[in-house]
């Protein structure tokens, strides 16, 4: 496979169309008669050397793009365009095997108040750290941790039920709690705390992804309303 970019002339005494055919058929870009003119076998050498290069590293560009397009600039995790790819190749793949899909809202307690306080680079920090304290909790292939928007983040958890889900929000709930990122003395916790939503459901094929967000969402407000860092979950609502 590393091998199947590499550009093949083939240096023939066949000069009829059919074995021209032939040689592109079988994978050829070039084709050269004998008697061989070296000059010109230098010269068409170096120019299918140098597509070879550049076609490299346009290949490298372009995975490089991609990449850059899935991915959150600041975070470094996934971004809202990423998670909402996989949440729909998740829920069609979920639907047809009939398992469960996991989601985990989150969003930071007063993040307003700790830019306020400290101002925007010390809260993109936080953002920073927050995201990659979430991507650590999270171990499984399958599973994705996502910046959903502004100071919210999301948890993709495949084959997973609600318990399992709160155990995945509980291990981050604790892991955010080691950073000790504080945002104001005077205020009820020292530390930023996250509030999360949390829902699972088996996904019906004849309904949207969206319904798994709406419930993740509601409760999340739930928790919110509830005093914030806290951990609600809804069931399934399908």
């Amino acid at each position: 496979p590393h091998a199947a970019q590499t550009p093949v002339l083939m240096i023939t005494g066949l000069n009829d169309q059919h074995s021209v055919d032939q040689a592109f058929a079988a994978g050829a870009i070039d084709y050269v008669t004998k008697p061989i003119h070296w000059s010109v076998l230098r010269q068409r050498v170096r120019r299918l050397m140098q597509q070879s290069q550049l076609y490299q590293q346009l290949e490298a560009a372009n995975r490089m793009l991609q990449r850059l397009a899935l991915v959150d600039s600041l975070t470094q995790i996934a971004n809202r365009r990423h998670f909402d790819d996989c949440l729909q190749q998740e829920w069609q793949r979920l639907a047809r095997e009939q398992r469960p899909l996991a989601l985990i809202l989150c969003d930071i307690d007063f993040f307003k108040h700790y830019n306020d306080t400290y101002g925007h680079q010390a809260g993109d920090e936080c953002l920073r750290q927050l995201a990659q304290a979430l991507k650590g909790t999270v171990k499984r292939p399958a599973e994705l941790v996502a910046r959903y928007g502004g100071e919210e983040f999301v948890v993709l958890l495949p084959n997973t039920d609600t318990r399992g889900a709160l155990y995945v929000a509980e291990k981050i709930q604790a892991q955010v709690a080691t950073l000790r990122l504080a945002p104001d003395p005077s205020q009820k916790n020292p530390f930023i705390t996250l509030s999360f939503g949390v829902t699972s459901m088996i996904p019906d094929p004849r309904a949207n992804a969206s319904a798994l967000i709406a419930a993740a969402d509601q409760a999340l407000y739930q928790a919110k309303a509830s005093g914030r860092d806290q951990i609600k979950s809804l069931e399934s609502l399908s």
